[in-house]
């Protein structure tokens, strides 16, 4: 719905919405590379307690934190 509504593009870097997540060397990685699994971030390497996984912070903390493999 977001694409449909014209605000979101695929082919920007994810780092033009979520600027924290470009750490890691992540800056170039674009919103269709995390749509079509190519971002060369296979999973998140930060040990995760079922409630820091609800409480969502914690999560995106962990994917900021993740280095890029491409």
């Amino acid at each position: 719905m977001l694409y449909e509504r014209g605000l979101l593009d695929y082919e920007v870097p994810v780092s033009q919405y979520w600027p924290e997540f470009a750490g890691g060397g992540k800056g170039g990685i674009t919103v269709a590379q995390c749509m079509s699994h190519r971002s060369g971030l296979a999973a998140v390497d930060t040990p995760l307690t079922l409630d820091e996984i609800w409480a969502v912070q914690p999560v995106l903390r962990a994917i900021e934190a993740l280095r890029s493999c491409l």
